[in-house]
């Protein structure tokens, strides 16, 4: 198996950013991290694959807000990682693309029916990385 001090450098700093950047937005936070490799030959580059996601429960009192809450929050947490990719693990901004934006309701089903209970902002990421 071959190691890149440079590799672990880099899902060190993501995590502390996904980390810092989630403390902001709610009093609950989760940062989940899994990973799978192979290796069949000699490489010089890697693609990681990350995923962001900030989901808002909707408030009783105003529901319509926990959509742009999650937009908002998805927005910042993106921006918040990127900037730390670049700055703190010097990943250059062309081998950084975006793959996929998503702002989905989430759904409670019961008796029958369905019914909004929040909103779930997420975008895929997708570094291309020297080691």
């Amino acid at each position: 198996m071959v190691r890149s001090s440079g590799s672990l450098r880099l899902v060190v700093l993501l995590a502390l950013a996904v980390s810092w950047q989630t403390c902001c937005l709610c009093s609950t936070s989760k940062l989940f991290i899994t990973g799978e490799g192979s290796l069949m030959a000699e490489f010089d580059m890697v693609e990681i694959r990350i995923s962001l996601a900030v989901e808002v429960q909707d408030d009783k009192e105003a529901p319509q807000d926990s959509a742009t809450l999650a937009y908002q929050g998805g927005a910042e947490l993106t921006s918040g990682v990127l900037s730390a990719l670049e700055t703190e693990a010097g990943v250059p901004r062309a081998n950084i693309s975006t793959s996929s934006v998503d702002l989905s309701a989430m759904r409670n089903y019961s008796d029958g029916s369905s019914r909004i209970v929040g909103y779930r902002a997420s975008t895929d990421v997708t570094l291309d990385v020297a080691v």
